[in-house]
C-alpha cells in the first residue's frame, strides 16, 4: 500500500469508526438515560433521547476534523504523502481526539441533563405547592 492510499483508506476508517463509536456510546447509554428521564413526559424522553446520538456524532466529527495533516514541517499535499511517519502520527492523533471528544460529548450532555432534571423537579414542586 502507498501512502497516498494509505492516507486516503486512513482518513474514511478513522472518520466511520468516529461515527461507529458514537453510535455505540450512544447505544450504551440507551438504557440508563431512559432510566434517567422515567418521570418526564413521553415527548420530553424522546427529545433527549434522540438528540443524545446527534450531539457525540457531531463530537466525534468536530473532533476528526480538528486534526490537520498540514504542520509547520508538512507544508504541501506532497510533503505530507511523503512523510508515512507523520501520516500514522496523524492519525493516532485523530483516533486519540475523538475518543477526547467523546468524552467530553458524554459529560457535557449528562451535566445538562442532571440540570434539566433539576429545573424540571424543581418547576413541579413549585407548581404543587401552588395548587394547594
Amino acid at each position: 500500500m502507498t501512502n497516498e492510499q494509505y492516507l486516503i483508506v486512513s482518513y474514511f476508517t478513522v472518520a466511520g469508526g468516529g461515527i461507529v463509536a458514537a453510535m455505540a456510546t450512544a447505544a450504551l447509554l440507551r438504557a440508563p438515560l431512559r432510566n434517567a428521564l422515567g418521570r418526564l413526559s413521553r415527548s420530553a424522553c424522546a427529545y433527549l433521547g434522540r438528540f443524545l446520538p446527534t450531539w457525540l456524532v457531531l463530537a466525534a466529527l468536530l473532533a476528526f476534523v480538528s486534526v490537520s495533516y498540514i504542520d509547520c514541517a508538512h507544508t504541501t499535499y506532497q510533503s505530507v504523502v511523503d512523510d508515512d511517519v507523520h501520516l500514522v502520527a496523524t492519525t493516532h492523533r485523530q483516533i486519540g481526539r475523538i475518543f477526547t471528544y467523546l468524552a467530553i460529548g458524554v459529560f457535557t450532555y449528562a451535566l445538562a441533563l442532571a440540570v434539566f432534571l433539576v429545573v424540571h423537579r424543581w418547576a413541579s414542586t413549585a407548581s404543587r405547592q401552588g395548587h394547594r
